[in-house]
């Protein structure tokens, strides 16, 4: 077949964000915080239904504006997770982050912690080679190249996130920057401009 076999499963573990960068819809809809959905148990538990009664699905695409904002929460997957080693043999789940509470993360508990968990897909928000010129808090720390080599080592698909029509884009560097995101390697890519949503801070 020419298509690829397997299916995905959709849950939300959290709306909203407290990150407040300013062309976020998330932080503006939900007043600037996270509303929890699901505990990181029933997380768990939801992902295996999904494992008992549909039994093509190989990856469970979880919503959260950034699940490693939220460290606690994350590592309290682990338990539950190891508890159905069926389940780790067949699925494994996508998430979000940001790179540096990827590295907040890691720092704390370990790159295996990440494979550990069952994370198997990871969206991260490049957004630029030149963040010292976006001032968002959340980009400062951590070296892309390190994040998305020590993934791809592990095993773990990345989704890495680049946008174009920043305020300090010019023909002069535009190409360096979409360059840059492609010298990361991400398996997959979204490639977006930005736009002025209604309701964000932009």
């Amino acid at each position: 077949s020419k298509f690829p076999k397997g299916a995905i499963g959709f849950l939300v573990s959290g709306l909203g964000c407290p990150g407040s960068c300013d062309f976020c819809s998330s932080t503006s809809l939900y007043d600037h915080r996270r509303i929890e959905m699901l505990s990181p148990k029933d997380l768990v538990e939801h992902m295996y239904l999904y494992k008992k009664n549909f039994q093509d699905v190989t990856n469970v695409f979880v919503i959260e504006e950034d699940h490693f904002r939220w460290p606690d929460y994350l590592i309290k997957i682990k338990e539950p997770w190891e508890s159905h080693p069926d389940m780790i043999e067949s699925i494994d789940w996508f998430s979000f982050g940001s790179l540096d509470f990827i590295g907040a993360f890691v720092d704390r508990y370990g790159w295996d912690a990440i494979a550990e968990i069952g994370i198997g897909v990871m969206f991260i928000g490049v957004e630029s080679k030149f963040a010292e010129l976006l001032h968002y808090k959340k980009r400062s720390k951590t070296d892309p190249r390190e994040v998305f080599s020590h993934l791809h080592n592990m095993g773990i698909r990345t989704v890495g996130s680049w946008i174009c029509g920043w305020d300090f884009h010019n023909h002069s560097n535009i190409e360096e920057d979409l360059n840059y995101f492609v010298s990361l390697n991400p398996t997959y890519q979204q490639l977006t401009r930005l736009s002025p949503f209604p309701g964000t801070a932009l």
